[in-house]
């Protein structure tokens, strides 16, 4: 990746999409739509003003967004809460917890808005 000057964004270049064993069952990745924006960072780090800002921009700009996260699986998210304040879980439930959080919205949430994204809305 080139350096960019101090008022420059540089997009890396498109690579091949690969996954570890044969994908999404049932998923056609040539039939999505939309784009998937995804903000990562610490607690206290501005995500949350980061996202704000992005999804004011988008929905300004005439772009539909649906936001996602840890925790807000309407399958898991209570248990989710609880057996985080009581300190009961191995890591490895804990882990199963957060994959099982993030295949609920990933299934009920962002597919669906990436297949209906080639209306010109946007996930963000």
């Amino acid at each position: 990746m080139k350096r960019a000057g101090q008022n420059q964004i540089v997009v890396p270049r498109r690579t091949a999409r690969r996954f570890y064993g044969h994908g999404i069952p049932k998923v056609e990745l040539d039939r999505l739509a939309g784009r998937l924006i995804v903000v990562e960072g610490a607690d206290g780090s501005g995500r949350s003003t980061q996202i704000a800002m992005l999804v004011e921009w988008m929905e300004g700009s005439g772009h539909a967004s649906v936001q996602v996260g840890l925790k807000r699986s309407t399958l898991v998210s209570e248990e989710l809460e609880q057996a985080q304040e009581g300190n009961i879980l191995s890591r490895t439930t804990l882990s199963l917890f957060y994959a099982t959080d993030f295949a609920d919205q990933l299934e009920n949430i962002i597919l669906p808005a990436r297949h209906g994204a080639g209306n010109g809305r946007n996930l963000a």
